[in-house]
């Protein structure tokens, strides 16, 4: 199954978030192929390294400003977008599952251009949050927030799930594949 993780390049975050993921992906990625947004800092790098111990295979998609990335990476399918939204939908189109775990605006792009597009039933694909230690506590309280307020409809809520558990996500994953 091809797992689009979607997460962090910052090498300056706090160890607990890298430890974290990669007691995460290092389950997710046993079994799993990678697709991710081609930079090997941060989480992304965690994955990518992962991925590669496990011989798993990777699909690395970037935009063309970030062409020269690709060179570093060894995998066996690169693609390089004219822009974020096009790099999106192809990080979308090339998963299975949607994995967002905690990044920054890049991560958060993903995240929303993913509610929007199965909101619009472009794509039918699960997409789980991982709340790692309340990272998206604020962002779903605004959530919340847009469907109380009615500017979203309530419904749109059930096309993600969030899980305060790596073992929860594992789990979930797992039983996704069983289908």
């Amino acid at each position: 199954m091809n797992l689009f993780i979607a997460c962090s390049s910052s090498n300056n975050i706090d160890s607990k978030y890298l430890e974290d993921s990669y007691l995460l992906l290092k389950e997710l990625l046993k079994d799993n192929d990678l697709v991710y947004g081609a930079y090997n800092n941060g989480i992304m790098k965690v994955a990518y390294d992962l991925a590669k111990s496990y011989n798993r295979k990777i699909v690395a998609i970037t935009t063309n400003n970030y062409e020269d990335e690709l060179n570093d990476i060894d995998c066996e399918y690169k693609q390089c977008t004219d822009n974020i939204y096009r790099r999106s939908e192809a990080l979308i189109e090339q998963s299975d599952i949607i994995v967002i775990l905690p990044g920054g605006i890049g991560t958060i792009t993903e995240l929303i251009s993913s509610i929007e597009t199965m909101r619009n039933s472009e794509f039918n694909k699960p997409i789980l949050i991982y709340n790692m230690y309340g990272f998206f506590d604020e962002f779903l309280e605004f959530m919340d927030k847009i469907y109380k307020l009615q500017f979203s409809n309530m419904k749109d809520k059930l096309h993600y799930q969030i899980f305060d558990s790596k073992d929860e996500l594992i789990k979930c994953i797992n039983d996704y594949k069983e289908v």
